[in-house]
């Protein structure tokens, strides 16, 4: 929406898991604490991430490509390259798993968190200014907005974000992969792509991407209870991503954004 992509967002993901689960067996290890501590982890990446595009001017797709890889390396050293399953604090599964009207925990803080983030864009005047970077950023600029700052905010938030996720993760498995993350990267870009070709064509929207995110997942779980073969998951996602890129620049060059 800023004009920018964050490849690192896969590889938070699984960091945050690991920080989470690795802390939950030392003196610091209440569940309190490996939560914010988790997400504090993910808003910290996500501002390293803005000072390399927003302060440095390194394209968005190097730096944080760059800050992915060196992540996956701190993962992987932080868990000693094993699966971590032992002290995770009991909280984190029951923000996940909790049956709450016949749904898991999850669910409802995915919805939660959905509402929160269509309010901020469709009636904030932060997610107006967001929107008016993405679409000009020198009319952004004369029209008085702090380009720079809307971007660290953004940066900021998806770190957060995907911080958010790797716990919700962590408590639905029971434990933390120090390889697991970077492979949830291209279907999410394919659910935002694609959702900026529905609901409201032309403009990247939540509606829109939670829709993509259903249509995906029902695909998916339709080709695994076909027997179709593991290896062709990746294979859809990469051809739903070129589809929603395309269709979704048909649609800008239409509208006329």
């Amino acid at each position: 929406m800023v004009g920018g992509f964050d490849l690192s967002i896969g590889y938070v993901l699984g960091f945050s898991a690991v920080v989470a689960a690795a802390l939950g067996p030392t003196s610091v290890g209440n569940g309190f604490t490996c939560i914010v501590l988790a997400l504090l982890a993910g808003l910290g990446i996500g501002l390293l991430n803005a000072f390399f595009v927003a302060g440095l001017g390194i394209n968005s797709f190097i730096a944080t490509l760059g800050v992915g890889i060196a992540l996956s390396g701190v993962t992987v050293g932080i868990s000693g390259g094993s699966n971590l399953f032992e002290g995770i604090p009991p909280i984190i599964g029951k923000i996940s798993t909790t049956s709450i009207l016949g749904f898991d925990a999850a669910v409802w803080v995915a919805l939660v968190l959905t509402l929160l983030v269509y309010f901020l864009l469709a009636h904030a005047p932060f997610g107006r200014k967001m929107y008016a970077v993405g679409g000009n950023e020198r009319v952004a600029r004369l029209g008085g907005i702090s380009v720079p700052w809307v971007k660290v905010a953004a940066f900021a938030l998806a770190g957060l974000i995907a911080a958010l996720g790797g716990l919700l993760q962590l408590g639905q498995s029971g434990s933390a992969s120090p390889t697991y993350g970077p492979e949830l990267l291209l279907p999410a870009f394919a659910a935002v792509f694609l959702g900026a070709t529905s609901i409201r064509p032309g403009f990247f929207n939540v509606w829109g991407t939670i829709l993509a995110i259903f249509v995906l997942a029902v695909n998916f779980s339709g080709l695994s209870l076909l027997g179709v073969p593991f290896w062709l998951s990746p294979v859809i996602d990469g051809v739903a991503l070129i589809i929603g890129v395309l269709i979704a620049g048909k649609s800008v060059r239409s509208t006329g954004v």
